[in-house]
């Protein structure tokens, strides 16, 4: 996931939020929660996104927090 601001034109946030492709994502109105969801739909998790103080590397990393993962069944739904 990168998330950008398009407006200031830099990266706000750059993290692997699943390990298959995501099939959806949503930010809350706020807009500092961010909720994914994996192809097989059985893992969704929610970040908070922190905009940095600067473009580092290390900034980047920090820049969310993996708040939950929310698990359902194997079965089809």
């Amino acid at each position: 996931v990168i998330v950008r601001d398009i407006v200031r034109k830099c990266v706000i946030a750059q993290f692997r939020a699943h390990r298959s492709p995501i099939s959806a994502l949503c930010f809350d109105p706020s807009g500092t929660l961010l909720v994914t969801a994996s192809v097989q739909g059985h893992n969704i998790n929610v970040f908070r996104i922190n905009p940095p103080r600067s473009s580092s590397a290390a900034d980047l990393a920090s820049a969310h927090v993996h708040l939950y993962r929310l698990q359902r069944g194997l079965t089809n739904a």
